[in-house]
């Protein structure tokens, strides 16, 4: 009997539970881990579909080349001791790539001046460097998130270093998809899995409890734990 045919009967079918009730215990974990494998790959088609488009827009080829191709030969970005600062005269913009219009400046640098959101919203920038801060709009555009740059390792970013991390960066976008889509389906599969045994642990127990008291049955807690395997199925699809 196929996992499908296994699904139906569970659902639909008394004397299924009947049959199952003298089987060793495997074939039921099989049904279930076979049951909740199904509804990872669907969870996992479903979130995919909305997320992963936007995340290989985001992580591609095409996005390592604009970083390299966006990167200005001569600007020296230091970060020290949570302090930011450049080799430029400030204040200094990288404009925004022509596909995204919406605003003048990807980043401006302003290391000399304290953090001021009047500045931010003259300079048309999606990022302000300040030397402490790091200041962008949030995904909503009604406020502004604020970071501290302290804590981050100290480093000197040139456009000779952009162009090796691009380089280096490149061949591992082709794995980036089958990585997101088996870390996704892991973390339906766990979380899923996880969801339904607990139910599966708290129906077999008052089930057990109400064939002992009230039916006096013979049946022992593994059995309704067994059919619970079974059980659950319908309340893991809805």
């Amino acid at each position: 009997m196929n996992i499908f045919q296994n699904i139906g009967h569970s659902v639909y079918s008394p004397s299924f539970y009947s049959e199952r009730l003298n089987e060793p215990m495997k074939p039921a974990f099989s049904y279930f881990f076979k049951l909740i494998s199904l509804l990872a790959i669907v969870m996992t088609l479903a979130i995919g579909l909305q997320v992963i488009p936007a995340l290989l827009d985001a992580v591609s080829v095409e996005s390592l080349n604009g970083i390299a191709n966006t990167y200005p030969a001569d600007l020296v970005i230091t970060l020290k001791a949570g302090k930011a600062s450049t080799n430029m005269q400030e204040p200094y913009a990288i404009a925004m790539p022509e596909a995204f219009s919406e605003i003048d400046n990807l980043i401006v640098f302003d290391t000399k001046n304290p953090v001021n959101i009047e500045k931010f919203e003259d300079y048309k920038t999606a990022i302000l460097v300040t030397e402490s801060y790091l200041v962008s709009r949030q995904e909503n555009k009604a406020a502004l998130s604020v970071q501290s740059l302290a804590g981050i390792p100290d480093m000197t970013i040139t456009k000779d270093k952009v162009d090796m991390f691009v380089s280096k960066a490149r061949p591992f976008v082709f794995w980036f998809l089958p990585l997101i889509v088996a870390g996704l389906f892991v973390i339906m599969f766990v979380s899923v899995a996880i969801s339904n045994l607990f139910i599966v642990l708290i129906f077999a127990l008052v089930f057990w409890l109400i064939e002992k008291f009230a039916r006096n049955s013979p049946l022992a807690y593994g059995q309704t734990f067994k059919l619970g395997l079974y059980g659950v199925t319908a309340a893991a699809i809805l």
